[in-house]
């Protein structure tokens, strides 16, 4: 085999094996699993035809979630009680409870590593069709 060749050659092949060595920086896609923190909550509150009124802080006791595959709990963060339990289907990042005393389904607006964003669907307020809906935000 010639020089040239050989150094054709060979500058292939480290081609191929530096190409072939990279690490994969993908980051996996985050999970809903695990326990959150709750942070705050928002409620902004709407008239009928969907024109926002205003968005404020609601008040909650300070409480975490434990979200499996298949349940999502909830716990006082002072004592470690359980507030609220139910099972939940998914579809995309729509969340449906299975628990028939917990109505109202909630939508997914950011899950990261670190944060969990969820706004309830809409809840009935007011004679005039008015209604709420309720941002809650949690962290790992």
């Amino acid at each position: 085999m010639s020089i040239p060749r050989f150094l054709s050659f060979f500058l292939l092949c480290l081609t191929l094996l530096t190409a072939a060595c990279k690490k994969d920086t993908t980051e996996p896609e985050p999970t809903l699993e695990g326990r959150w923190n709750f942070e705050s909550m928002t409620e902004h509150s709407y008239q009928a035809d969907g024109t926002h009124i205003k968005a404020a802080p609601a008040s909650m006791l300070p409480h975490y979630v434990v979200v499996t595959t298949t349940e999502f709990s909830a716990y006082h963060s002072a004592d470690n009680t359980l507030i609220m339990k139910s099972g939940y289907t998914r579809q995309g990042n729509h969340i449906h409870f299975l628990n028939p005393s917990y109505s109202g389904d909630v939508t997914i607006t950011e899950v990261s590593k670190q944060r969990l964003t969820m706004l309830s669907d809409k809840i009935p307020y007011g004679p005039q069709g008015g209604y709420l809906t309720l941002e809650s935000t949690f962290t790992h």
